[in-house]
């Protein structure tokens, strides 16, 4: 009797690379405030977020030019006007600047970092490796003799297992190939 197989399984999370697109993307955020934060600062009233879509430099000035048109009595354009009211634009820059190079982050899902056995002949390498490790844990625990990776590894072939210190692993890239 043949067991039906799902269509995907989860072999491994990578945990670290997960961890990493989430601070990035926190940095993200925490820029993004700071950024709307420095434009209330300058514009002397709060933006609304579509202020940070497209160019944010021409956005601002844009937005300065129509804050400041009352005091605009020589229509001077938008870069002129800094100069001339003395604003320190110099955070913005460097927040804009940093912005840019994470504008195209996404807050990451869980599905992006796990590598998952998708079809029939990989699900079957799976279970055939993870019944070879519980195995090995079930001796080693009735026992109470270690096993030895290199020992299980000859008898398996490298292809299925892997050891990395003394901790015996299955070998993804058997799986996956």
């Amino acid at each position: 009797m043949k067991k039906e197989l799902k269509t995907k399984v989860a072999i491994e999370f990578n945990e670290i690379g997960f961890k990493e697109a989430a601070d990035k993307f926190e940095r993200k955020l925490k820029i993004e405030t700071n950024l709307l934060n420095e434009l209330e600062r300058i514009l002397e009233k709060p933006q609304p977020e579509t202020i940070l879509q497209g160019d944010i430099y021409t956005n601002f000035l844009k937005a300065l030019a129509k804050n400041k048109a009352a005091a605009n009595t020589l229509n001077l354009d938008a870069e002129m006007l800094v100069h001339v009211l003395k604003i320190d634009i110099s955070e913005l820059k460097n927040l804009v600047s940093d912005y840019e190079l994470l504008r195209d982050v996404e807050a990451p899902q869980k599905e992006q970092f796990t590598l998952y056995a998708r079809n029939d002949e990989q699900i079957q390498k799976l279970d055939f490796a993870n019944r070879v490790l519980a195995l090995a844990q079930e001796f080693t625990a009735i026992e109470g003799n270690h096993v030895y990776g290199n020992h299980l590894i000859q008898a398996f072939r490298p292809q299925v297992l892997t050891h990395t210190n003394t901790v015996l692993k299955i070998n993804l890239h058997w799986i996956i190939n």
